[in-house]
């Protein structure tokens, strides 16, 4: 795509780069007639010259967004063309994206925060019959970051985020304009059935932010691969790996929400994005104590294969002991059944 920088798109001045993405690029601008400044999101020309679709796509972005008025989503001001240009004018929003934390492993409490937030976004646009289909780290945007951790390890003030980008979300009443069987999304954070080409719906990005949970609390994503389809069949076919063998602080209610968003079937998993903040909020509430300090702040992931904590053996001590007494018992009644002809 032609530099746009210092172009006038429609009524709006472009002024500098936020990003490229597949299907389009975004841009900072200035909308004179308010004084206040933009997104601008531009449709790629690659894109619109392989696929005569794809324009009609761009525009059902607008439309879809434009119906959702929810503080955790990102407002659509405008849309227009210009020329062989099609835009989208979006509100900035400023303190950049979940994606500047890749690669740390970020508190409880704040992961939590950003969940429920994400979630209440995901129950509007559902609502709606709108199905977002590629929710990652980079799409969770901050209009305030908050404030990590305090002295005492909790939170001084609580994130809040935005969601974007519905550039593949359709209405899941009507009909696909892309090709029968092909998944559309990001592969490391795809479900299993968008992976294989299959109708989704909302569990689908209960899914995906399940997998967006497990890298804020483990500093990885649970799938890699050479390649997007090699990534896209391990969300198949491969279990979902044991965050707490990654990060061992992470409360094991906290880790059994995590494998039950991130069912493979959509029918084991929480059937709303509501259902699995309310479950997750739930879990990381009943987990103790305060994280410590040292717990509290961000910090590189770190792999810990195997390791388990003090309370951890307990409970699996404890868990031993009953299904001990579990068996004897069944055995003992076995004995007195025999011994009395039964």
């Amino acid at each position: 795509m032609q530099d746009l920088v210092g172009q006038q798109i429609g009524p709006y001045r472009v002024t500098g780069l936020l990003g490229h993405g597949g299907m389009a690029s975004v841009y900072r601008a200035v909308q004179p007639s308010l004084q206040r400044e933009i997104a601008l999101k531009v449709m790629t020309d690659q894109q619109a010259a392989l696929d005569p679709q794809f324009a009609e796509r761009f525009r059902r972005e607008a439309a879809a967004i434009a119906r959702l008025r929810h503080p955790n989503i990102v407002n659509v001001i405008d849309f227009g063309e210009r020329r062989e240009l099609t835009y989208i004018a979006m509100e900035l929003v400023p303190a950049g994206s979940l994606r500047d934390f890749a690669g740390m492993i970020l508190p409880l409490d704040y992961a939590v925060q950003i969940v429920v937030q994400v979630a209440a976004a995901l129950d509007a646009a559902h609502e709606q019959g709108i199905i977002h289909r590629d929710v990652k780290p980079a799409n969770i945007l901050f209009q305030d970051r908050g404030s990590l951790f305090d002295p005492e390890g909790g939170l001084e003030r609580p994130p809040w985020v935005m969601l974007a980008d519905f550039g593949i979300a359709r209405m899941n009443t009507e009909r696909s304009l892309t090709q029968a069987g092909t998944g559309v999304g990001t592969p490391e954070y795809m479900s299993p059935e968008q992976a294989m080409g299959h109708k989704v719906d909302a569990r689908s990005d209960v899914y995906s932010l399940g997998i967006v949970l497990y890298e804020m609390l483990t500093g990885q994503i649970p799938f890699r691969g050479k390649s997007a389809v090699q990534v896209a069949m391990l969300q198949v076919r491969m279990p979902l790996p044991s965050p707490r063998a990654i990060n061992s602080t992470i409360p094991l209610a906290v880790e059994q929400v995590i494998v039950k968003a991130c069912a493979k079937s959509p029918e084991e998993r929480y059937q709303t994005a509501g259902e699995f903040a309310a479950a997750l909020a739930a879990a990381a509430s009943s987990r103790g104590a305060a994280p410590s300090r040292a717990a509290a702040a961000p910090t590189k992931a770190t792999i810990e294969v195997g390791a388990a904590t003090p309370s951890g053996c307990r409970r699996f001590g404890i868990g031993l002991l009953v299904i001990a007494a579990l068996l004897a018992g069944a055995f003992g009644w076995l004995a007195v059944g025999l011994i009395h002809g039964r």
